[in-house]
């Protein structure tokens, strides 16, 4: 399924043309989140960085649920470790990267 808007393809008739249009919303780490991923191993680093990029298309990509509880709030999961993040209007705001056992325990 392609994503796009119709715009007429010259001044005079009234066919339409599908231009591609792909909406990219920003990913802004929080400091604590930030740290966190700093200190990862390399493998692991990498796995989470390309499941962010994901999470900037639109649609997102990746295994993502709504928390319970929490309104705009979503948790994506890479592995055994949980990025949870809110859907802001302007971005995607992650706040917290932990291990699954970690992750939902209050900070």
């Amino acid at each position: 399924m392609t994503s796009g808007i119709l715009a007429p393809t010259a001044a005079k008739d009234c066919h339409f043309k599908l231009i591609d249009v792909q909406l990219i919303m920003e990913v802004v780490l929080e400091k604590k989140a930030a740290k966190y991923l700093e200190r990862l191993n390399e493998p692991m680093k990498s796995r989470i960085i390309t499941a962010l990029d994901g999470l900037a298309d639109e649609p997102p990509h990746g295994d993502i649920n709504k928390l319970q509880g929490q309104e705009a709030a979503y948790r994506l999961r890479v592995g055994s470790y949980r990025i949870l993040f809110k859907d802001k209007i302007s971005c995607i705001a992650v706040y917290k990267i932990a291990p699954r056992g970690q992750a939902y325990k209050e900070t």
